[in-house]
């Protein structure tokens, strides 16, 4: 073709044949017409190869609440050049940017959710690819201040048996998807290890604190919060003794005056404050208050509960 001045390719060739190709060219003046030949290989490098990158996560741990973290995108690098030697890479904010080898970004990058580019380049021929990866930053669960959990001490030892699980709600404050446990310890919680409960002992006489672990159940993002555990000293009902009433109508009731027998009770304590009922269950259902005027409805002599 060179010879006979035939098959031009013109100035954009495309190889035939794979790597490298050679090709003749023909050097013609124009005047006479008298001509050279000569060859010239067109060689194809392979291009570095980058899988598919896996999405690097992050929880919003520092600063919660402003869904940006710091990535180390050094990190990555590994993922990024696998068994490939003789290859740099770099990372950029868009596409353009890494094709053009422009604007690379620190290996420590401040980001919140959001698509950036990684490049990795041939250092023995300059041959570039690029692909995406995705930067995510995952919302952790929310904290709220806890209230105590309370319980009252039936036996004065200071020490009483918690349900955790009744506070699942209020630790949550209405959110889903997540999993509620409670530690010890805030390292046990943050270490997410030796979750207590559904029931718990205080290890610690009327006070100990708790530690709340919420987990996203999708992201495994966490929180930690405090709570603390209280056992309340009961009061100490005081002997009381009240006069006999006389029947003014045979008919074996009486209203008494317990106004008298509310401080014999009480004592010198404080903060309490007395109730009267009919029945053990209303006493202990905190109903059927009697008040302090109380009319005896069993005949003579009849018992009541005081709470």
């Amino acid at each position: 073709d060179a010879m006979n001045n035939s098959g031009d390719l013109g100035t954009s060739v495309t190889t035939t044949v794979s790597d490298t190709q050679n090709i003749w060219v023909r050097l013609e003046n124009i005047l006479t017409g008298c001509f050279i030949l000569t060859t010239i290989d067109l060689v194809v490098d392979s291009s570095p190869i980058i899988n598919e990158l896996t999405p690097y996560v992050m929880c919003d741990d520092n600063n919660s609440g402003d869904l940006q973290e710091t990535f180390d995108l050094s990190t990555i690098n590994s993922e990024v050049i696998g068994t490939q030697a003789g290859v740099i890479v770099s990372y950029h904010a868009t596409s353009q940017d890494a094709q053009d080898n422009i604007s690379p970004l620190p290996e420590l990058y401040p980001s919140m959710t959001q698509t950036i580019y990684a490049a990795l380049e041939s250092t023995i021929t300059g041959c570039r690819v690029v692909s995406s990866l995705d930067l995510i930053v995952n919302p952790v669960p929310q904290t709220v201040l806890m209230t105590p959990l309370v319980v009252c001490d039936d036996n004065t030892d200071g020490f009483g048996s918690f349900t955790l699980t009744d506070k699942d709600d209020e630790a949550l404050g209405g959110q889903t998807e997540f999993t509620v446990s409670y530690h010890t310890t805030e390292q046990n919680a943050n270490d997410n290890v030796a979750a207590l409960g559904p029931t718990y002992t205080n290890s610690n006489q009327y006070t100990q604190q708790l530690w709340i672990r919420l987990t996203n159940d999708i992201t495994q993002c966490y929180s930690v919060m405090p709570m603390d555990l209280i056992v309340d000293v009961l009061p100490i009902a005081e002997p009381v003794t009240i006069d006999p009433l006389c029947d003014d109508n045979n008919d074996g009731l009486q209203t008494f005056d317990m106004s008298s027998v509310s401080s014999q009770i009480i004592g010198s304590q404080t903060n309490v404050v007395v109730s009267y009922h009919y029945t053990e269950l209303d006493a202990m259902n905190n109903s059927g208050d009697l008040g302090t005027s109380v009319t005896t409805t069993v005949s003579d002599t009849q018992n009541i509960w005081v709470r």
